[in-house]
């Protein structure tokens, strides 16, 4: 990994504080957990370590992206209250950055905890499915779209949307991903309200190789209370976002909806969308 210059990249003030959770964890420790789960059985002949060591996290991983899909494949849960109109009603925006193809692996990751815990305590929530970049700076000019969750693939300065080549070009030197950095919204700094409550649940590495490393808890967030963002100062995983999600559940305090404006049926679901349901 390329050694960060920490004064060319340190965030302006107000200072910004890093999570170091321990599930925060760099890349090149995971990397060496897997070469010593690998190597070291294998010199000992434990070849049962080895199996349980990769099988094991690699399962968990699988469990959580496929969970994130059963709670948002299903339309009742796309948002709460049922009619909840989100330009008068303040409320969570859980803003998917959508890739294709193999880049798409756990995009819903967490939102198996958000959905469930937004529901039964009535909190208003609306999930964005965002495929390019002015889907995404639409939602963050609705003042009413307070609190603002995003979920998919970035680096500390910005979202990446990645698709998948096709075979015709896959020689070609020609990255197949659109990069859009928080810092272009300083353009139009005028037409973002500020938000009060953001998570990058995204890589948040700093990047040479990109122009722009300012992240958007330091462009829109209203107060730099540490309850009040998530960012890290690294790449994440399936498994790191998702207890991110699972932590920052704990701390969140929002107005709940009255229960006279609520469908009375309403359950969450996680069993995602059958037939009948799209009659």
């Amino acid at each position: 990994m390329m050694k960060m210059d920490t004064q060319k990249h340190a965030p302006p003030n107000p200072e910004i504080k890093f999570s170091k959770r321990w599930y925060n964890i760099r890349i090149r420790y995971a990397i060496a957990y897997f070469i010593g789960i690998i190597a070291i059985p294998i010199y000992f002949g434990w070849p049962l370590i080895t199996f349980i060591g990769i099988g094991l996290p690699l399962l968990f991983t699988t469990y959580l992206s496929s969970a994130g899909d059963g709670w948002v494949n299903c339309l009742k849960n796309q948002q709460f209250p049922e009619k909840l109109d989100i330009t008068k009603q303040d409320h969570d925006a859980f803003i998917i950055i959508h890739s294709m193809g193999s880049f798409s692996t756990g995009s819903y990751v967490g939102l198996d905890i958000l959905i469930p815990h937004f529901i039964r305590n009535r909190y208003p929530f609306k999930i964005y499915h965002c495929y390019n970049p002015q889907e995404f700076l639409n939602i963050l000019k609705n003042d009413r779209a307070k609190y603002i969750w995003i979920i998919g693939h970035g680096w500390h300065g910005g979202i990446t949307f990645k698709w998948m080549k096709s075979p015709k070009k896959w020689f070609s030197p020609k990255p197949s991903r659109t990069l859009f950095p928080y810092a272009k919204i300083r353009e139009n700094l005028d037409q973002f309200p500020k938000k009060s409550f953001i998570a990058q649940i995204h890589c948040n590495h700093f990047d040479n190789t990109y122009a722009h490393n300012e992240s958007l808890v330091e462009i829109l967030l209203e107060s730099f209370e540490e309850s009040h963002y998530y960012i890290t100062d690294g790449l994440s995983h399936v498994i790191s976002n998702w207890y991110a999600t699972r932590d920052l559940v704990l701390h969140i305090e929002r107005v709940s909806v009255p229960e006279s404006e609520i469908q009375k049926d309403i359950e969450p679901d996680s069993g995602g969308c059958s037939w009948i349901d799209l009659i």
